[in-house]
């Protein structure tokens, strides 16, 4: 990483062990922030055939419901 780069471009003059310090600690943070909560998981955006097949097949006890659908298909992204 080349501090005094970011420190100019920031226009930042205090020393380059705090700006390091503080761009490190933001990174961090900002990693926290992204990071997929407990109890969470990342699906695609549209549906996988893989997904649809499982939407197709979740009936479950002779019912089809949405929390059957729903699960089939996150179990299969």
């Amino acid at each position: 990483m080349d501090v005094e780069r970011l420190k100019k471009r920031c226009g930042y003059d205090g020393k380059p062990q705090q700006f390091k310090y503080g761009f490190d600690l933001a990174c961090r943070e900002l990693a926290k922030a992204q990071a997929i909560p407990d109890g969470f998981v990342v699906v695609p955006k549209e549906p996988t055939q893989e997904m649809l097949i499982a939407a197709d097949n979740c009936e479950i006890d002779g019912k089809v419901t949405a929390h059957n659908i729903y699960k089939a298909m996150i179990e299969a992204a």
